[in-house]
């Protein structure tokens, strides 16, 4: 989707690859990643409990744990994207 809208703006070099971002502790990505993480977690914690899918308490419990999860010296992370747009200055 991102492509084609893209292009609809006017751009003539787009294209797609792979892309991977590790946030394992201790490394520069580390806390961005976890920030938006965090940020995430925090925006679907009331969708989840207004469809009745778990409740507050469970979700405050479980939110916790993922906190303390990422925090953890151990942590081995990497986000894996399939598609990254590389967008050409061209501009038709």
């Amino acid at each position: 989707m991102l492509p084609r809208l893209v292009r609809q703006a006017g751009f003539l070099d787009v294209r797609l690859r792979a892309a991977a971002i590790e946030w394992s502790m201790g490394t520069e990505q580390h806390y961005p990643v976890f920030k938006d993480l965090l940020i995430g977690l925090e925006l679907i914690l009331p969708f989840l409990e207004r469809q009745g899918l778990a409740t507050r308490a469970a979700l405050t419990t479980l939110y916790q744990q993922a906190v303390a999860e990422m925090q953890d010296a151990l942590l081995e992370g990497t986000v894996r994207s399939r598609e990254a747009a590389r967008l050409g200055w061209e501009h038709g």
